[in-house]
């Protein structure tokens, strides 16, 4: 899913606030201050000056500003350069830009396992210590002629 296939269709601008439970289809966009929870969104922004104190569940999340919450995407989560966040995520895909502020606890989920999934969703081969076997990672594959 690409930014720009999304409209971002409910915002909440810069010295705006909203609280309370928010539901939404499509994109949201935070500019303002949002306190209690969002649920169904295809994707949030939190901009700069956006402060989420709100637990959210959405596809994909890109903070810039501030979150105080859990955050539940099961696509993607993008932490830019000046964001803070606080509060569990949980997601696939974690992207942190060097000065994120990032104090959470986060679990890699796979996705879609039935259909094969993404390439990194594949165990590597463990030895029973715990570690990938040395042979496995280093060694060139051996093709039949």
């Amino acid at each position: 899913m690409g930014k720009e296939d999304i409209a971002v269709n409910t915002i909440i601008g810069k010295g705006a606030s909203f609280d309370g439970l928010l539901e939404i289809t499509g994109g949201l966009r935070v500019d303002g201050t949002l306190k209690g929870k969002i649920h169904n969104a295809d994707i949030i922004f939190v901009g700069p000056s956006g402060t989420l104190e709100a637990d959210v569940e959405a596809k994909e999340c890109i903070v810039g500003g501030v979150v105080k919450g859990n955050i539940k995407a099961p696509d993607k989560v993008e932490l830019q350069a000046k964001s803070q966040v606080e509060g569990d995520i949980i997601t696939y895909s974690l992207v942190v830009e060097q000065g994120a502020i990032f104090h959470s606890n986060c679990q890699m989920k796979k996705q879609n396992a039935q259909a094969g999934g993404h390439p990194a969703s594949k165990p590597l081969p463990h030895t029973t210590s715990g570690f990938a076997k040395e042979d496995t990672l280093l060694s060139p594959q051996k093709t039949k002629a």
